[in-house]
């Protein structure tokens, strides 16, 4: 790992580093399921601009009875289960790489959101969550008074 060093001080930053791998061990084992290592479910896309932060996460198979979606701050938590498949009891796995059983994945925003306004769809094994901006987290412009 390449030390990095701040434009602020121009030396090196252990506090930026410890950041760095904190962040590298939470994609290593970001997903609490059990599963394989660096396997986080569910994979997700996150998209934002000024107003809002969209995110679209792939959950076939899971009903919406059984997700729960809270958000503290810039942080949403997926949580839910998928009911694990029986086979007939003469049968035997050669290959199980669908997931079962409880996840929770906390993901970090952007920014801050308002959550009495996240609103949230399932359609076709794709959860869409749309957050607006919190107002008191928005960018401000700043008027100049003149003498």
């Amino acid at each position: 790992m390449i030390p990095r060093y701040t434009p602020v001080f121009g030396r090196w930053d252990p506090f930026a580093e410890m950041a760095q791998l904190q962040r590298t061990m939470n994609r290593l084992f970001g997903s609490t399921n059990g599963g394989a290592i660096g396997r986080v479910y569910p994979p997700v896309n996150i998209q934002a601009d000024d107003e809002h932060v969209i995110v679209t996460a792939e959950i076939p198979g899971i009903e919406p009875e059984s997700l729960e979606i809270s958000t503290d701050g810039n942080v949403l938590t997926l949580s839910g289960s998928r009911e694990v498949e029986n086979a007939p009891e003469e049968a035997n796995y050669y290959r199980q790489e669908r997931f079962s059983g409880r996840f929770t994945r906390m993901i970090e925003l952007p920014f801050n959101v308002e959550a009495e306004n996240v609103k949230a769809r399932l359609q076709n094994g794709i959860l869409t969550i749309h957050a607006p901006r919190a107002e008191a987290d928005k960018p401000r412009k700043i008027m100049i008074e003149s003498a």
